[in-house]
């Protein structure tokens, strides 16, 4: 089999899914893989400072991440049909000379570059103005009338403002003809099954050959799994394993799912939504795992919407395991109440006795 070389952007969790499978691919296929994280560690957003824990990849995954590097451009070569990249060494802060790639793997994320809006007389604000992305303590924020920016229908006098506006699709270090740009939605236009760049125009021209993926690009309400399935799905197709149909039938596809999600009119049509599409995409490519949860989905969101219920109220239910059938331990206090967001408050499965551990 003729050699490939694979460039993977970032290793947060979409990352790291993409390495892990092709960590079990790369025996018996050529494949030589780099992946580029501009951090010194891998996990991305769930690798926390030192305020709330740290999160560990398993398995030898880093020997192909070169950290402490970002990527700055990223160019497709049609004559070649090649990926040219090229990154700098932030601890040299030296530009490297470009690599070429066969895929390009877009998986850094949409969660890093915080939406902050304006408003006329912001900058005459006397008190912080943050972004929840910066969130750690609420220490600093101890008898202070916060304004929390997000949901907000009202108005009163402050001493601290938080945005909680979400974030961008940021990926400036694409050409234009590659760049996927989007709100956060639950289904980006132009990417056939949510993953591969159509282009631009999202006709299937100037897309790289079909070689430009993008993983986790979706409004995420099952996160690491739904990062996991897409990441087992490109590298099944970067090994041969999943073909792709006539172009026009890419086409018609990736508009036939923007046109449903557009259809969607309360959140309770949300789960549901990305069930089919996470069942759609392990049917394809042989997912090895069930992902049908609709019945717990329906569980979260009638205690979440239902009656005297709500998006606080339900983080202080137990739900049960798909997996194992076992119901969650009921919590030992309520959410709005409950201030331990240690490692050992999270893992411990006693709830009654925060000293012990799984």
């Amino acid at each position: 089999m003729e050699s490939k070389r694979v460039c993977v952007i970032g290793a947060g969790p979409s990352g790291m899914a993409v390495l892990f499978h092709l960590n079990r691919q790369i025996k018996r296929n050529e494949i030589e893989v780099v992946c580029f994280e501009k951090t010194s560690h891998s996990g991305g957003m769930w690798n926390y400072d030192w305020r709330t824990g740290r999160w560990r990849s398993e398995g030898d995954l880093e020997k192909w991440i070169r950290f402490n590097t970002v990527v700055r451009h990223v160019r497709y070569d049609n004559a070649s049909e090649t990926f040219h990249v090229q990154v700098e060494d932030l601890a040299k802060r030296k530009l490297l000379s470009s690599e070429a790639f066969d895929y390009v793997l877009v998986a850094s994320g949409h969660f890093s570059t915080p939406n902050f809006p304006d408003f006329p007389g912001l900058n005459q604000f006397p008190g912080r103005v943050s972004h929840s992305h910066d969130f750690r303590d609420a220490s600093e924020y101890a008898g202070k009338r916060v304004l929390a920016i997000g949901g907000n229908g009202s108005w009163s006098e402050v001493d601290a403002i938080v945005f909680c506006t979400g974030y961008l699709h940021h990926f400036p270090y694409l050409d234009d003809n590659l760049r996927l740009k989007t709100s956060n939605v639950l289904y980006p236009p132009n990417l056939y099954k949510g993953i591969v760049w159509m282009g631009s125009n999202g006709d299937g021209s100037q897309n790289g050959g079909n070689r430009l993926l993008y993983i986790g690009m979706s409004n995420l309400f099952y996160t690491i799994t739904f990062l996991e399935i897409e990441g087992y799905w490109a590298v099944k197709y970067i090994i041969g394993e999943v073909t792709l149909p006539r172009k026009q039938e890419m086409v018609d596809e990736w508009k036939l799912w923007v046109e449903r999600s557009k259809k969607i009119r309360s959140v309770r049509g949300v789960p549901p939504f990305q069930s089919s599409y996470m069942r759609y995409l392990s049917d394809e490519c042989g997912y090895p795992y069930d992902v049908n949860v609709d019945d717990l989905f329906d569980e979260i969101i009638s205690h979440k919407y239902g009656p005297n219920q709500g998006i606080i109220t339900c983080r202080d239910m137990s739900f049960t395991s798909k997996f194992t059938g076992n119901k969650s331990p009921p919590k030992k206090l309520p959410f709005m109440e409950e201030f331990d967001d240690s490692l050992e408050g999270f893992v411990n499965v006693n709830y009654g006795q925060r000293g012990s551990k799984l």
